[in-house]
């Protein structure tokens, strides 16, 4: 333990002696005050990622208009709806979600959809604001994905791309295992369609999505992987499911789905986003129950 009187500097000394530029003169610091002092910090800063084009902040930063201006925001990722607005709704768009900062936490489902809207906007010229409470762990699980994909990195390459400019960034457990999954997939290791290794069903055996809506106050459609039943007519008609062999995905829609269309459209676009990040010639076939 620090021994204040020791080294004759009183706490607030100590906590004003923080120096954020500098890790190097930080050494006097205890682990834990440190790591304060820094998220502190941060929690007031809008990192530039990409020069001109992807930044990474907090809430703080995220609900500041007069911040957002001055960086030139256009476009706003919002990953922590629970817990964090999009205020500005009428200033930026927005791209918005429910996810939680837990291990098991899919936020996988939504990576390509999100890349391909960062990358939208940043080919329009749109400046792009990633955000979650903190800008530690959801939020720079997005941004180091964006810059897997986007730069062909490995994640601990884009880790540590990140981590230049905002060393606090650190992806949860399993954020970081859905990350290096998605190495494995942008990299082609693993096939389209394919299961990872240790995985606990055959590989062979195809992959079973629902298509179901991410969240109440976000309703647009995922396709959310899925268990096995034993007896396939035991599935649900209110839903529509999708099985995919490698490249080969068919819909089949039950008979009580109320938007058949929606379906068909988030199906489709699932499809078209394999294509484009996993470099695969996707075949895809819609049945309908009772037809």
């Amino acid at each position: 333990m620090l021994n204040l009187e020791e080294i004759n500097m009183t706490e607030e000394d100590i906590l004003n002696s923080y120096d954020p530029d500098n890790e190097e003169n930080n050494y006097h610091l205890p682990h834990h005050i440190y790591k304060q002092l820094q998220l502190k910090h941060f929690r007031q800063v809008c990192s530039e990622v990409v020069p001109g084009a992807l930044f990474i902040s907090s809430f703080q930063v995220a609900s500041d208009l007069e911040s957002l201006r001055k960086h030139q925001i256009t476009h706003i990722v919002n990953t922590a709806a629970d817990i964090c607005d999009s205020c500005f709704p009428s200033e930026f768009q927005y791209i918005t979600y429910y996810l939680k900062d837990t291990n098991n936490e899919d936020i996988s489902l939504l990576f390509y959809r999100t890349l391909e809207w960062i990358q939208s906007a940043i080919s329009m010229g749109g400046r792009v604001l990633v955000h979650c409470r903190e800008g530690v762990s959801r939020s720079a699980t997005m941004v180091i994905a964006f810059l897997m994909w986007k730069y062909n990195l490995s994640f601990e390459a884009g880790h540590e791309m990140l981590q230049k400019v905002r060393p606090i960034c650190n992806p949860n457990t399993g954020f970081t295992f859905q990350l290096l999954l998605l190495g494995k997939k942008l990299s082609g290791t693993l096939a389209c369609g394919s299961r990872p290794a240790g995985s606990p069903l055959a590989p062979d055996r195809p992959l079973l999505f629902r298509v179901a809506p991410h969240h109440p106050r976000e309703p647009f459609l995922l396709l959310v992987p899925a268990e096995w039943s034993s007896a396939w007519p035991s599935i649900d008609p209110r839903f529509a499911w999708v099985v995919q062999r490698g490249p080969q995905l068919v819909c089949w829609i039950g008979s009580q789905v109320l938007d058949v269309a929606a379906v068909r459209d988030a199906v489709s676009k699932h499809s078209h986003r394999l294509e484009v990040f996993e470099r695969c010639q996707c075949s895809l076939k819609f049945l309908t129950e009772g037809e």
